[in-house]
C-alpha cells in the first residue's frame, strides 16, 4: 500500500504549476497587508492586550504598593514580590497566575529577577507611563506633563 501511495505522488507534481501558486499567494498577501507604524504599534498592542484581563490589572495594582499588599513575604521587597506571594493574593490556580505574569512580562509591564529558585516581580512604571503616552498619542490626544 505504501508503494502505491508513493507512486501516485509524483503524478500529482507534473500537473502543478509552482509559479501560478506563488503568484497567487503573493497577490493575496499584498491585498491583506496594512500599512502600520511598526516602531510603536507592537509595543502598544502588546501592552493593551496584557491590560485587557482584570486579573492582570489587579496584579499591577497590587505591585504598585507591595508594602501594603505583600506584608508576609519572607524575602526583602527590594528584590520585588515573589511569584508565590502573588499567587497567594489571587484566587486562581498557580498555572493561571503564571500565565498572567508571563503575559505582563512579555509586554514589558513587569520586570523579573531570579534569585536561586525564586522569581521576583516588580512593576515597570516607566513602561506603563510610556504605554499611556503611546495610547494618548495614537488617539490624537494632546500631550500632558505630570
Amino acid at each position: 500500500m505504501r508503494a502505491g501511495r508513493a507512486a501516485r505522488i509524483p503524478a500529482l507534481h507534473k500537473f502543478a504549476k509552482p509559479d501560478l501558486h506563488i503568484g497567487f499567494f503573493r497577490s493575496i498577501y499584498r491585498c491583506m497587508t496594512i500599512d502600520v507604524d511598526h516602531d510603536r504599534a507592537p509595543d502598544l498592542d502588546e501592552g493593551l492586550k496584557a491590560l485587557v484581563h482584570p486579573v492582570r490589572r489587579a496584579i499591577l495594582a497590587k505591585l504598585a504598593d507591595p508594602e501594603r499588599h505583600f506584608v508576609g513575604q519572607p524575602h526583602p521587597l527590594s528584590f520585588g514580590v515573589c511569584a508565590k506571594e502573588i499567587e497567594r493574593s489571587c484566587p486562581l490556580s498557580q498555572s493561571s497566575i503564571s500565565a498572567h505574569l508571563a503575559a505582563l512580562h512579555a509586554a514589558g509591564l513587569v520586570e523579573t529577577r531570579r534569585v536561586g529558585t525564586f522569581v521576583f516581580y516588580r512593576r515597570n512604571d516607566g513602561a506603563i507611563e510610556a504605554l499611556i503616552r503611546g495610547l494618548a498619542k495614537s488617539l490624537g490626544l494632546p500631550e500632558t506633563t505630570p
